[in-house]
């Protein structure tokens, strides 16, 4: 089921959402599409887990890359984490979100929580 049909079946009735390594999966196009569904299936005060890779020069994001690109056949596009910031104010508000982190144990793991 895609998280549209989640939206448009359960609108606001979710007080957690988890979005974790998927945004650089979904292709550009359709990520503020998906973003708009996650915050119409939060409920008031709801909130949103967004957990995501960012793009370095490092051993680990090579192979990670290579993984996604090569073995699942994904066409990848990794968010700098101020985009992935500006894209969630778009959909969800300038101020939503009250907290962030870099994840360990890779620098480029970057998170985000997110108050509807």
């Amino acid at each position: 089921m895609t998280v549209q049909a989640v939206a448009a079946a359960k609108p606001g009735q979710f007080d957690l959402v988890m979005l974790s390594d998927v945004l650089h999966h979904v292709p550009i196009a359709l990520r503020e599409e998906l973003l708009i569904a996650v915050h119409s299936t939060l409920a008031s005060g709801g909130r949103l887990f967004f957990k995501d890779w960012e793009r370095r020069s490092t051993p680990i994001h090579w192979l990670g890359y290579a993984s996604d690109r090569w073995i699942t056949g994904d066409r990848i596009h990794y968010l700098r984490k101020q985009e992935a910031a500006d894209l969630i104010a778009k959909t969800f508000g300038p101020n939503s979100i009250i907290a962030e982190a870099r994840v360990r144990p890779w620098n480029n793991n970057f998170a985000f929580l997110v108050q509807q």
